[in-house]
């Protein structure tokens, strides 16, 4: 089958829809609790493994291996999230849909993230790349099939994002590497999973599709505010735009779609007002107050 097109640089970020307004999937856990073994997406055995669910009576169950569910791991979910979006942007300019391995590098990966290419980015996105292999969400509910009247069916599965990213950078023998590559021919070879890859080639009879676009000057704006409005701003747009780029939002759902904890309820309220006024001010979104329990939200950023 023929490539797609590559564009020069895209405007918007591509992600299935129902990931990209689902926050719980990238929010760091609250508590953890480690287990002896369990198996992951792929069918691999791990042992020692760091399991969650962010609500008691919820039946989906996060896992990830305990030897990268660390503290400084966890609080990367969220940039995972962003490099997500960022793969599947290029797999749907560069593949096939019939190829589900994506080849790229380092450098075009921060490209269409808007980040500078150094050291230390290398190593959030090498972060990035391996929660995004052992990340495991057991009973997760996801789009199985469109009908012929272009209904969906759904069902529950052992859900994971990636199969594998590995870093080609050296030259050998079959005793092993004896060359480093220059960094010019370096790269990244990232296999969606089987499920993901169906989700973002899926089609319906009207055409309708799972993809949602992530406006990238909205996710470039949110550098602009204060470290800690970052986190609750990224989960507003990604919800929005997996809602097709509007909401009318309760306040108690907007707060938890944010991710605001606060003891004090006045001051949880206090929050989230200053984060939509500081979004607004940059930007980012239009709010208005439809009643005192309702709001309204629009993304004002699109695609140039």
């Amino acid at each position: 089958m023929p490539k797609r097109q590559i564009q020069a640089k895209p405007a918007n970020l591509k992600m299935e829809r129902n990931f990209a307004r689902d926050v719980k999937v990238f929010a760091k856990p609250n508590k953890t609790n480690t287990t002896p073994w369990e198996s992951l997406h792929t069918g691999r055995i791990i042992q020692s493994v760091v399991i969650w669910k962010h609500e008691q009576h919820e039946r989906r169950v996060f896992v990830l291996p305990a030897i990268i569910a660390s503290n400084q791991y966890l609080e990367l979910m969220h940039f995972a999230r962003d490099v997500l979006a960022a793969l599947t942007t290029l797999y749907m300019q560069k593949n096939s849909p019939d190829n589900p391995t994506l080849v790229t590098t380092y450098s075009e990966l921060c490209r269409v993230l808007g980040i500078s290419p150094n050291g230390e980015t290398k190593e959030k996105i090498s972060d990035a790349l391996a929660i995004l292999v052992m990340y495991t969400i057991k009973n997760q509910s996801v789009v199985i099939r469109f009908t012929k009247n272009g209904k969906a069916e759904w069902g529950e599965e052992i859900f994971g994002f990636l199969d594998r990213a590995v870093w080609v950078n050296a030259l050998g023998d079959l005793d092993g590497p004896k060359e480093k590559l220059p960094p010019r021919k370096q790269r990244l070879e990232i296999t969606l999973s089987k499920k993901y890859l169906e989700l973002l080639n899926m089609m319906g009879p009207k055409k309708q599709t799972l993809l949602a676009e992530i406006p990238f000057s909205a996710l470039q704006a949110t550098r602009q505010l204060n470290r800690k409005q970052i986190v609750p701003a990224k989960n507003i747009i990604y919800y929005l735009a997996g809602r097709g780029g509007n909401a009318r939002l309760k306040k108690d759902t907007l707060i938890n779609i944010m991710g605001i904890k606060n003891i004090r309820p006045s001051k949880t309220n206090k929050t989230m007002l200053h984060i939509l006024e500081c979004m607004a001010t940059k930007n980012i979104l239009s709010y208005r107050f439809l009643s005192p329990d309702l709001i309204d939200l629009k993304l004002c950023c699109s695609a140039d």
